[in-house]
């Protein structure tokens, strides 16, 4: 879903936290747009992105649809800020 939206070459979850910093505070007030990023700094297994006020959208496996979901219910570990 990252890939499509951004227009970006880089593909899975591993490869987009390697588009920049990693931003560990307020993860729940991510900005809008940026990569909201589950599991470590060395081993992300699922990306989201900010829509701003705590929610985000994702994509959570290939059998569900897209959708918005409050962070409070999932929360990120990091994130970064696309440009």
């Amino acid at each position: 879903m990252v890939q499509y939206c951004y227009g970006i070459p880089q593909r899975t979850t591993y490869e987009q936290q390697a588009l920049g910093p990693h931003i560990h505070d307020n993860v729940l007030n991510a900005p809008y747009g940026a990569l909201v990023f589950y599991g470590s700094d060395d081993a992300p297994y699922h990306v989201a992105i900010s829509l701003g006020d705590g929610r985000i959208i994702q994509a959570p496996n290939e059998n569900e649809t897209v959708k918005i979901t409050a962070q409070q219910y999932f929360p990120g570990n990091y994130y970064v800020v696309m440009h």
